[in-house]
């Protein structure tokens, strides 16, 4: 599982909902999973090193982490 940085979308940051809080409340609710950060910029990259045939893949997010989910699409669609 990867994980990547947590911003506001236009509303005040939620005191102590952090990127390292939310990897760590994944980590203890599912200790058998690894899970790491990756910078956004190194997202999509990340993610079509490790998917497998057969994986499911959901990315969650709002603003502009949907340009990196749009890249994976399309280089998944091109090795088809």
């Amino acid at each position: 599982m990867c994980a990547t940085d947590i911003y506001p979308a236009g509303e005040p940051a939620i005191p102590g909902i952090t990127r390292g809080a939310g990897i760590e409340k994944i980590k203890d609710n599912f200790p058998d999973k690894p899970v790491e950060f990756v910078p956004k910029e190194q997202l999509s990259r990340r993610i079509l090193e490790i998917i497998k045939p057969g994986d499911t893949l959901v990315m969650l997010g709002a603003g502009d982490i949907i340009k990196a989910s749009d890249v994976v699409v399309e280089e998944l669609k091109k090795n088809r």
